[in-house]
């Protein structure tokens, strides 16, 4: 909601540790508040870490990066811009081929929507001010459909908007609204909208009150399917979903924001509120906790745990890493990178590479690989024209000769199916980033291409 940000009123994260969430994550444990003073979080994951950037009360735009939920008590904020202002609501997007940037989404106060573009792949390093896409509305979010379709999302105080978007940085279209305030328990704003989906069932959270007071509570719209811009294509919840409970110090609960565990499996939203009754003192701080579902798909937030109670971290396996958010450390000439959505692959994307012949290859950065043995499973998506390839494994700074691991994978089959690889044990025998090189060794004769298809690189601890 909006603060006072020094006149008023969401993915994550800088650890000291750069190794990604290890296989027995679900034994470790964090307490809430994450942390403050903050507001208006937003979280992602990506690579081995979780990103986190929020409200800071301060004029520059900081990131915070972690392996594990625990280790944000003790992350360092990353100043990535200076706004020479006020400002609110940063989100955190990267976005593949072919842009390969990463994007902040941030509110200039009162109601100016800005875009920032990195200038590298590395979320937490500086970014330049890229575009400024409109002048009356806040709290922006992105929303992108499984065809590909993106929409810019954000508040009028009064009402949700959405507007579609031609690129990251440009909008193609006016604004129209998708709800208003019209339910009892609404008053003030309604605001903060963020997207959830779970099993194609998408649903845009939203919340409304005053951000200072116990009323402000969060909401949701049901995505039915059509036109996204329509107002009639969603449907209120019937609210609250999530309210603050003072019994276990959740004063003014809102602004939640979802984000996906690091295996993919597990939905978690972060939100924010107040230890005790606003007292003239701005002191909201960031909290997590597991997303549950309803059977038509909607989401269940149950009600805020008490800050004494230990919450276990979220899912991980070993290394679980989107190829869409990879690093690509080498290819050939002559393939093409790209990514696009999909609703049957991991978080909704996968990375795609149009190959035209045997012997191209593409190579991915996966960071901060632990000496041992693991079992290494490569998300696919087989179709009609895709060709077949072998993976090789060397040391990122030490490419001249890799190692093959499992067998010649072909990913062509009639119709398009989702499916693991498992290629077999692997031992890495040093602690260091390393270089996954697909390299295409020919096609089914029933095939149309030498395309591939990879949807995410899964190492399990042995």
């Amino acid at each position: 909601m909006k603060t006072p940000l020094l006149s008023r009123r969401s993915l994550a994260l800088l650890a000291a540790s750069s190794l990604s969430l290890a296989a027995n994550a679900n034994a470790l444990a964090f307490n809430n508040p994450l942390v403050g003073p903050s507001a208006d979080p937003f979280m992602t994951y990506s690579n081995g870490k979780y990103y986190l950037c929020c409200t800071n009360l301060q004029s520059s735009i900081t990131i915070l990066a972690s392996s594990t939920l625990n280790g944000f008590h003790s992350a360092a904020a990353v100043n990535v811009y200076n706004t020479g202002g006020c400002f609110e609501s940063p989100e955190l997007y990267w976005f593949g081929a072919p842009y390969n940037h990463w994007y902040i989404y941030y509110t200039v106060c009162p109601n100016t929507i800005k875009v920032l573009e990195s200038d590298s792949t590395n979320p937490q390093g500086t970014y330049h001010a890229k575009a400024t896409l409109n002048t009356n509305s806040y709290d922006a979010t992105l929303l992108q459909l499984p065809t590909g379709p993106l929409y810019l999302v954000g508040s009028t105080y009064g009402h949700i908007v959405i507007q579609p978007m031609s690129s990251p940085f440009a909008t193609s279209g006016g604004q129209t609204n998708i709800a208003a305030i019209d339910q009892p328990w609404e008053r003030t704003v309604i605001e903060a909208p963020a997207p959830v989906w779970h099993l194609g069932q998408l649903t845009m959270l939203y919340s409304s009150g005053s951000w200072n007071s116990n009323n402000y509570a969060v909401g949701g719209l049901k995505f039915n399917g059509g036109d996204p811009t329509a107002a009639s294509s969603w449907t209120k919840l019937s609210g609250p979903l999530f309210t603050g409970d003072p019994s276990v110090s959740a004063w003014g609960a809102g602004a939640a924001s979802t984000f996906l565990s690091a295996d993919g499996t597990e939905t978690w939203f972060v939100y924010q509120a107040f230890n005790s009754a606003y007292s003239g003192t701005d002191n909201r701080n960031i909290r997590a906790q597991k997303m549950q579902f309803n059977v038509d798909n909607t989401p269940d937030l149950d009600s805020p745990i008490a800050l004494s109670q230990s919450i276990s971290e979220p899912s991980s396996a070993s290394y679980f890493n989107e190829a869409e958010k990879l690093s690509i450390a080498a290819q050939t000439s002559g393939i093409t990178a790209r990514s696009s959505g999909d609703p049957a692959t991991s978080a909704w994307n996968a990375a795609y590479f149009d190959g035209t012949a045997a012997g191209q290859f593409i190579t991915y950065t996966v960071p901060n690989i632990t000496a041992g043995t693991y079992d290494v499973r490569i998300g696919v998506k087989d179709w009609n024209n895709k060709g077949q390839w072998q993976l090789a494994i060397s040391r990122l700074d030490s490419q001249g000769s890799p190692t093959n691991v499992g067998p010649v994978i072909d990913e062509y089959t009639a119709t398009a199916t989702y499916k693991a690889v498992d290629l077999g044990n692997w031992t890495c025998g040093t602690t260091s980033d390393k270089a996954f090189r697909f390299t295409i060794s020919g096609k089914n004769s029933a095939s149309s291409a030498f395309g591939i298809a990879i949807d995410y690189v899964e190492l399990i601890k042995q």
